[in-house]
This record gives C-alpha cells, sequence and structure tokens, in this order.
C-alpha cells in the first residue's frame, strides 16, 4: 500500500476527529484546500469516503459513523480508542504536527526538530509483511561488525525507542528472536515464504520489566528503588521511566521511586543521565555500581 493512502486514512481521521462532527460537503471543501490533495481534486468523494470509511476500521479500529438524527453528519463513535491506544495516539498527533506544518510553510523555520535518523522507509513494508505473515530478506549492518550480513526473520513487532525504530523478530540465521535498528538496514525485501506469528508472542509481554529495546535474558526485572531531588521528582511524576514506577516516598526535599525493571544498560544509562539529582538506593550491587562511579567521577575533577 502506498504512503499517500495512508496519508489519506490519516487526514480524514484526523479532519473528523477535530472537527468534532461533519458533512460530505464540508469534508469536500476541507480536502480541496489541503496539502494532502496532490492532484487537486475539488472532491474527497462519497465513494472514496465510503471505501476509506471501511479501511479505517480495519487497520486502526477507528468507527465512523454517520448521525442518524441528520443523516447528513459524520463523527467519530469511539474516540476513547484514540486516548487509549498508544499507536493510534502517537499516529495521530505526528499526523497533527505534520499537517499544520504543511498548512504553515511560513513557520517551518521557527519550528525545531530532533534529528531522526534514517530507516522511517522500512517502516511501511515491515507493516505490510506483518500483515501477511511474510518472511523478509534484509541486508544489516551492525555497528559491531565492518561488514554487512544478509539474513532472513519474521517480522514480529515494532518498537519506537529514544527516536530510533526498531523491528523484533524470529532471525533464521541465529534461530532466535533478535531486535534490528531500521536504520542500520541497508536493503530490505518481502518474501514469498510465510510464518506463523507464535501464539504466547505478545509485544508488550516481551518488553515487559525491560526498559528501552535491551532485552537479556541473563538479567532478570527486580525491585530497583531510587532517591531524586524534588525538582527531578517533578519531571519523573509528569513524564515516568517505566511503566512499573511507583512513588513510595514524598517530602518537600525529595521523593523516592520504586521500580520493578531488569537493571539493563539502557536503564542504568537513563539514571546516569540525572547526575547528582540521583542516588540510588536498592538493589546493594547497583547502589555499589554508582557509588564507585562517583567516587572515579570525583577524582577525575581533584
Amino acid at each position: 500500500m502506498k504512503a499517500s493512502i495512508y496519508n489519506q486514512y490519516l487526514w480524514l481521521i484526523n479532519t473528523i476527529y477535530s472537527a468534532g462532527q461533519i458533512t460530505l460537503p464540508e469534508l469536500d471543501e476541507k480536502w480541496a484546500h489541503s496539502n494532502y490533495n496532490l492532484k487537486g481534486e475539488n472532491h474527497y468523494g462519497a465513494r472514496r469516503f465510503l471505501r476509506h470509511r471501511d479501511d479505517i476500521v480495519d487497520l486502526f479500529g477507528i468507527v465512523i459513523e454517520c448521525d442518524k438524527r441528520t443523516g447528513n453528519v459524520y463523527y467519530i463513535a469511539n474516540k476513547e480508542v484514540m486516548k487509549e491506544d498508544h499507536l493510534r495516539k502517537w499516529l495521530l498527533n505526528s499526523f497533527a504536527v505534520h499537517a499544520i506544518l504543511h498548512e504553515s510553510e511560513p513557520l517551518r523555520h521557527r519550528i525545531l526538530f530532533e534529528d531522526i535518523p534514517s530507516g522511517h522507509m522500512y517502516l511501511l513494508p515491515i507493516i505490510e509483511a506483518m500483515r501477511d505473515n511474510r518472511k523478509m530478506e534484509m541486508s544489516y549492518q551492525a555497528y559491531s561488525r565492518n561488514e554487512a550480513t544478509t539474513l532472513e526473520f519474521s517480522p514480529y513487532c515494532l518498537k519506537v525507542f529514544k527516536q530510533r525504530w526498531y523491528v523484533v523478530g524470529f532471525s533464521s540465521a541465529h534461530q532466535s528472536v533478535r531486535i534490528f535498528a531500521l536504520d542500520r538496514i541497508l536493503s530490505l525485501a518481502a518474501m514469498d515464504d510465510t510464518f506463523n506469528l507464535p501464539k504466547d508472542f505478545v509485544a508488550d509481554n516481551y518488553f515487559r520489566g525491560y526498559f528501552g529495546v535491551i532485552r537479556d535474558i541473563d538479567t532478570k526485572p527486580q525491585t530497583i528503588r531510587i532517591k531524586v531531588e524534588a525538582m527531578t521528582a517533578n519531571y519523573l511524576r509528569s513524564l515516568p521511566l517505566h511503566s512499573s514506577q511507583k512513588e513510595i516516598e514524598h517530602t518537600e526535599k525529595y521523593a523516592v521511586f520504586e521500580y520493578m525493571v531488569a537493571p539493563t544498560y539502557d536503564f542504568i544509562q537513563e539514571l546516569r543521565m540525572q547526575g547528582a539529582n540521583l542516588e540510588v538506593l536498592a538493589p546493594a550491587d547497583l547502589r555499589e555500581l554508582f557509588k564507585q562511579e562517583a567516587k572515579k567521577a570525583f577524582n577525575n575533577y581533584r
């Protein structure tokens, strides 16, 4: 499926969601002035609208219904799924920003974004392969290797972390589930061979108890407690480090948070970013690690 079709789906969802309710003539008018209307069409068209409405239910689970009292006003019947589902929120928020930039070209130089590594061009083919349960052949060059390797894998799920996209899948070469960064892919193509997604594979469960994209089976989730100063605590309340975060102590000067997460490299790095504003309380071995690192840092400035 072409990216332009996905854009039309997202444009339709975003337009109806933003309007609350809309008639087909009003939809036609908005489409006629939209920058996503690449062919300069005067109408979105009732036939296209009905076809895309059905596709949107299948792809996103978003239901667009007609108000039976008026017979000509359309609205999103299950808005709650757009607020509760992280993927839907990400898609619509990203598209909404993209649409605003399209409509406000003079403001582009006043809106700054983080640079996102390449790899996003592989999102659509991977999603289509996941949908059709098709294996893929990939040329991949890891940072640890001087040369690229070609391998077959079965894409199970996609995950975004720290502005990078990753695909999780079964690697035939490794005979195990592996995680690949999309920006390290050199080429990618769907194969005729298909695969069966394991019945016990659930994306959320696969990463539960882990932070980021490092899932080390030798490092098990455990209780981790940290103490942070009041200002840092405010940031953690608004943007938790992990879904298991619990605040177990709160004073005017500091707060204590508890996590059930594996102390992998990704999570330890996240804690290190807080510097002197954070103290690891438990477990003892992680506290000792931070203690020794603090001593080394102190000695570097003596």
